[in-house]
């Protein structure tokens, strides 16, 4: 049996990428079946085409999954959906934590397919452009304006309330991608690839150097929400930045986070 975080209520519940790997991440210490769970179940549901209708991409991760008559008929892109810029770097934190939490080398066994397809998706398909950042935007005629941790249709905005369009590059996408190779790094050297591991450290060296000059804002003494279509930073200040914290000044990183000071307003 299999125990899986959902999300949805009090409208619906349903299986989702993100809200299940996060609650997992935060419960793996007292109830690491809850991890075990969910990367079994979203690993079998990692895509292997691609699939613009449900903005599926070969190695990512779900977002949702519906039933029901709209699902059964394909009249939703839900069945499932992939539009998420994070589940994919997010699978393979929880994959690293609940493995040290368990001290279970047999997760690693049984996961590590699924964990290369997803860094594999982080290289090819999360960095749309070849940039270094990773960045989204829907395929689909039905999917989902933004993909990150503010889904809303009007969650990613200009400080003047303006949305913004074109592919968005969030700052927490950063992180978490960092956040991920650091830790399939240290996955790799266990396993005695110590050649993948310095390159994922390497990887990781490089998009903390260029966040840093990228996303820090000098006059406002704060981290940039985003890069829009453009690649012109997005100066509304909000929460986002603070997913970047526990990152900044781990192991690997070529020197100390910057410390945020929110603009006087």
């Amino acid at each position: 049996m299999e125990y899986v975080p959902a999300a949805g209520l009090p409208w619906f519940i349903g299986l989702f990428g993100r809200d299940s790997l996060i609650v997992s991440l935060q419960n793996a210490l007292i109830y690491p079946e809850f991890a075990r769970g969910a990367l079994d179940v979203l690993g079998r549901f990692q895509a292997t085409s691609r699939d613009d209708f449900r903005d599926a991409e070969p190695g990512k991760i779900m977002h949702e999954l519906r039933t029901g008559e709209l699902a059964h008929f394909h009249l939703v892109p839900h069945t499932p959906y992939y539009g998420t810029a994070d589940a994919t770097p997010l699978y393979l934190i929880v994959l690293h934590n609940a493995w040290r939490c368990t001290g279970d080398d047999g997760l690693i066994d049984r996961h590590i397919e699924t964990a290369e397809k997803c860094l594999d998706w982080i290289d090819h398909y999360g960095d749309r452009d070849g940039d270094g950042f990773q960045e989204y935007e829907t395929r689909s005629r039905l999917g989902y304006e933004n993909q990150s941790w503010k889904d809303a249709s009007d969650a990613v905005v200009y400080p003047d309330g303006s949305g913004v369009r074109g592919p968005k590059a969030l700052c927490e996408l950063q992180g978490y991608v960092y956040d991920a190779w650091q830790r399939m790094a240290e996955i790799y050297t266990a396993r005695g690839n110590k050649r993948r591991a310095e390159r994922l450290r390497g990887k990781a060296r490089t998009l903390f150097e260029r966040f840093n000059d990228v996303f820090w804002d000098e006059a406002s003494g704060f981290y940039a929400f985003a890069l829009d279509g453009n690649k012109k930073p997005v100066l509304s200040v909000a929460s986002n930045p603070g997913h970047c914290r526990r990152t900044c000044g781990a192991a690997g990183a070529s020197g100390p986070c910057r410390q945020i000071t929110p603009p006087t307003i």
